[in-house]
């Protein structure tokens, strides 16, 4: 199990409170996409304290697009809170910054105590699950902003065969 110690992911009801702080890598977003699978269908609404975080790679990205769009499809909206310029640029310079709502607060997220802390879900092959988790999140922004299909499909189409690979050992 690949636990993340600067990701933290408690849900309440339809409400996914995410805290991310450091460098949002894949495996920052493979660890999110395995604590949230099993209640997805539950959650409309994400609030992700990004106070602390100083990057996010295009990975962790994908997946922050994949949970505003699940959001936007069921009347919800995704939150980033305290979101450092940096990574707002990184959002914006793949076309995707849109469809999150920006806050700024000088107050820390409240998180309440009913709140239930997600755990990774266990993986019986976790190279391969890494590597889904990096195609998902990257053809998730191509669907978001098909502009970015010329930079980023070669990510997709790279990691897709190694996939296949791995599936047939």
């Amino acid at each position: 199990m690949n636990k993340v110690p600067d990701l933290s992911v408690r849900v309440d009801n339809d409400i996914c409170y995410i805290s991310v702080t450091g460098r949002a890598n894949f495996d920052y977003g493979h660890d999110l996409r395995m604590r949230i699978k099993d209640d997805l269908e539950l959650i409309k609404y994400f609030v992700v304290d990004m106070d602390g975080c100083v990057f996010m790679d295009s990975t962790f990205m994908g997946m922050l697009t994949m949970l505003a769009k699940h959001a936007l499809l069921k009347h919800g909206k995704i939150e980033l809170i305290n979101c450092c310029d940096h990574c707002h640029d990184l959002l914006d310079g793949l076309g995707v910054a849109d469809v999150f709502t920006f806050t700024k607060s000088a107050e820390p997220v409240s998180v309440p105590a009913t709140a239930k802390e997600e755990t990774p879900s266990p993986s019986e092959n976790k190279p391969l699950d890494f590597a889904r988790t990096v195609k998902l999140s990257h053809e998730e922004i191509i669907k978001l902003n098909p502009d970015m299909k010329p930079s980023i499909q070669p990510v997709v189409d790279g990691v897709g065969e190694e996939i296949k690979r791995m599936e047939k050992q």
